[in-house]
């Protein structure tokens, strides 16, 4: 299985155009792909820190295995970044649940640029700090955050639909407009 996972990984370098990859990764139809495999694959990633568009190539590739997973029936998806010394770019970006079935995504550790950007009917709980764009145009999801920064982020960019939750400790807090104002009323104060 991580045989298959990192030749994947591999074949979404574009030979000759150095910074570019592809967006989508050439998996065998018949791969079936667990959670599990993929938080083991997660480990696999941080030997192929060297190269150039390594946050790009392992985000999007993260982000369509969880996909492929979800659609496979699976579900419940633990991703640690907190080894990895560059951020994933796109992580979780565009990926869709079901109305009656949320698909849940944990994300622990720092992401890159656009996490959950345009995702749908997702259930993300996420302890890290993003470059930003954090949940962007995202719709009938529930966004859960550790940085009321992230969550600034997401409730200015995110569908009206989006259900936003700022995690303290072990409790979750509604983030709304009023949460808002105060964070950045003491952001100007400092």
């Amino acid at each position: 299985m991580q045989k298959e996972l990192v030749k994947a990984y591999e074949g979404m370098f574009i030979p000759g155009f150095a910074p570019v990859c592809k967006c989508k990764p050439e998996l065998p139809e018949s791969l079936e792909i667990s959670p599990t495999d993929i938080s083991t694959f997660m480990k696999t990633l941080k030997k192929k820190e060297e190269s150039k568009v390594f946050g790009l190539r392992a985000g999007l590739l993260v982000t369509n295995l969880i996909q492929k997973s979800f659609n496979q029936g699976h579900n419940d998806f633990k991703i640690s970044t907190k080894k990895l010394n560059e951020p994933l770019e796109y992580l979780c970006s565009g990926i869709k649940g079901k109305p009656d079935k949320y698909l849940k995504v944990s994300v622990d550790g720092n992401a890159g640029y656009s996490l959950a950007a345009g995702a749908r009917y997702v259930d993300m709980k996420f302890r890290g700090e993003c470059l930003g764009h954090f949940g962007a145009k995202a719709k009938n999801s529930i966004l859960r955050c550790t940085e009321e920064g992230e969550l600034e982020c997401a409730r200015r960019d995110a569908g009206p639909d989006c259900q936003l939750y700022l995690i303290k400790g072990e409790k979750e807090v509604p983030y709304t407009k009023f949460r808002s104002i105060v964070h950045n009323f003491k952001k100007m104060m400092a």
